[in-house]
């Protein structure tokens, strides 16, 4: 894909949330958020990186990317269930439902990766293990709250860990082959994204408009790992 073409998109999906901000919609809540229609554009211009690369001429779609890129639509669906464009009682459960899922797609992508480039099968369990375990003191130091629901507290748990589980192969991929710098960036402001939203409704710290922060942080992880569909086609 050619450079200009990423620069532009880029530019719409920036100028989609500037713009957004500048026009804040008002919620239910009396708070003032970023609106439906700036998330919108920006989900779809990250879709349309990754679904360009694919449309390529010359270049033939891999197993690792086309989970890439499931992981990236599921992620999508995701995001409009926390919008609240379903009609839904309680949209929580179900986003996360969809984005442990997508971190599925995402870790097979890794994993066919691994398998292809050979690495050490031990030294990928390790960094599961690593990461998994760093995620698990940083849920009880930041994220675990006596005071909520049981189910809220393992669901996040859970959540966290599988999540992290992804970071860790990706990490670990980059540092032994030098690849998918752009996924592992990008899936790394995923975790920290998550991280500082879940403080915010599992522990009740912050404000409504930190969200907003949080959604450019996401949004630019996405950006990175459509960013890396290309690395995966095959020329």
């Amino acid at each position: 894909m050619s450079l200009y073409v990423l620069i532009i998109l880029s530019l719409i999906w920036l100028s989609a949330y500037v713009t957004g901000m500048i026009n804040k919609q008002k919620k239910k809540d009396g708070t003032r958020r970023l609106p439906l229609w700036s998330k919108g554009a920006m989900i779809a211009v990250t879709l349309s990186v990754a679904c360009l690369w694919i449309a390529l001429p010359h270049t033939r779609l891999t197993a690792a990317a086309g989970w890439l890129v499931a992981g990236l639509v599921i992620g999508a669906l995701g995001d409009l269930i926390l919008a609240d464009v379903f009609p839904l009682k309680h949209t929580i459960p179900p986003a996360l439902l969809a984005f442990g899922v997508g971190h599925g797609c995402y870790i097979v992508t890794l994993a066919i990766e691994h398998i292809q480039l050979r690495l050490s099968a031990s030294g990928s369990l390790l960094a599961i293990l690593l990461s998994t375990a760093l995620m698990a003191i940083l849920w009880r130091a930041l994220i675990y709250n006596p005071r909520i629901s049981r189910r809220f507290n393992t669901g996040s748990l859970i959540y966290g860990i599988w999540l992290f589980a992804a970071v860790g192969l990706s990490i670990n991929l980059t540092l032994k082959s030098g690849t998918l710098i752009p996924f592992t960036v990008g899936i790394t402001l995923f975790a920290a994204s998550d991280m500082i939203l879940a403080q915010y409704l599992l522990r009740k710290r912050g404000k409504p408009r930190l969200r907003d922060i949080v959604w450019l942080i996401y949004s630019a992880g996405q950006m990175l790992i459509a960013y890396s569909v290309g690395e995966l086609l095959i020329p």
